[in-house]
């Protein structure tokens, strides 16, 4: 880069002027020697750093950079992608879709935050907030990749800088049932006891729970393989890898083998061994609802979410005495 004095331009303005890195002269006007002045040493330091961005492509909308990502982001599994795609449509596209990138800043995307709304113009939780941030924060980083912008406008520092999201106090506290409650709210959700007893003793997750099926069981080792998840998106299933996107082998427990094997030898070869009253695939929304909120109710069990059942299994093999290695498999 050649050095320069800025000189005055007809209407008492100033240009920037740098040379990008195909070695084309570029200029910009501006009203105030100080601001020329500041934006042609970030151009200069931006070529330099090998992080220049055309200024031109900077007006492009943040819309095509979220069709861009998507269509990139092929690793996604296909409930991450839903989950996205009613981010962007209810938090994101309403206020940011048709700004371009170069015009969203720190201070708009604050007063986005403290306002707190979604396309409804109701105010959202502080979580469902958090969520539309990270998913603006993503675009604007994958902007910055596609070399639309050289810097994240709302980031400080580098990508794992720390961010304008205010901490948001996680208010509810996880709660493991003791041994007690959980044999109480499993005899009280009649037909589903053994769903119950397999979720607070093994910590198998609700979405690999019902992905279960006689294949995934070996009675002569004492294992249960969890291979696959059920994902569930606007009605329809499908099955996925698990959500750690391993495969894990947990221990069969004596307590339990019975009934599971009587429970597998009665379901057909790669169906659930855990179905719904009509037989199919059970619908999360609808097990809660019909089984497991009434078999909190009639325990007497104060109330607590499915995957503290989770939480509820590794409490009991710590109980137990289980070592590390053990506990970090569930």
């Amino acid at each position: 880069m050649s050095t320069h004095k800025l000189k005055g331009l007809k209407g008492n303005g100033y240009q920037a002027r740098w040379t990008d890195p195909a070695g084309s002269r570029r200029a910009k006007n501006f009203k105030t020697k100080a601001e020329a002045q500041r934006y042609e040493a970030e151009m200069t330091t931006a070529v330099r750093r090998g992080e220049y961005s055309d200024p031109q492509a900077g007006k492009a909308k943040l819309s095509s950079v979220y069709e861009n990502w998507k269509a990139s982001s092929v690793g996604l599994k296909p409930k991450t992608k839903a989950s996205y795609d009613s981010l962007w449509t209810c938090m994101v596209q309403p206020v940011w879709g048709n700004r371009s990138i170069s015009g969203i800043s720190r201070s708009a995307v604050k007063t986005w935050i403290s306002e707190s709304k979604s396309i409804t113009g109701k105010t959202v939780s502080a979580s469902r907030m958090k969520q539309g941030y990270v998913l603006l924060k993503l675009l604007l980083d994958h902007a910055v990749d596609m070399n639309l912008i050289n810097r994240n406008p709302i980031q400080s520092g580098s990508r794992s800088g720390k961010n304008l999201l205010p901490r948001i106090e996680v208010q509810k506290q996880k709660r493991a049932l003791e041994k007690d409650e959980l044999l109480a709210l499993a005899n009280s959700a009649g037909n589903y006891r053994l769903l119950i007893l397999v979720a607070g003793l093994l910590g198998i997750r609700w979405a690999e729970l019902v992905a279960l099926t006689p294949e995934d069981f070996d009675f002569k080792k004492k294992t249960i393989t969890v291979s696959k998840s059920l994902s569930e998106i606007s009605g329809r299933f499908e099955l996925v890898t698990p959500k750690s996107g391993k495969v894990r082998i947990l221990p069969l427990l004596n307590v339990l083998e019975k009934d599971l094997k009587a429970l597998c030898l009665a379901t057909p070869e790669s169906e659930p061994i855990f179905k719904s009253r009509k037989g199919g695939y059970l619908r999360h929304s609808n097990f809660m609802k019909r089984v497991f909120a009434p078999a909190l109710t009639k325990a007497n069990v104060r109330h607590i979410t499915f995957h503290e059942l989770r939480d509820t299994a590794i409490s009991q093999a710590i109980a137990s005495g289980a070592d590390v290695v053990a506990i970090s498999r569930i």
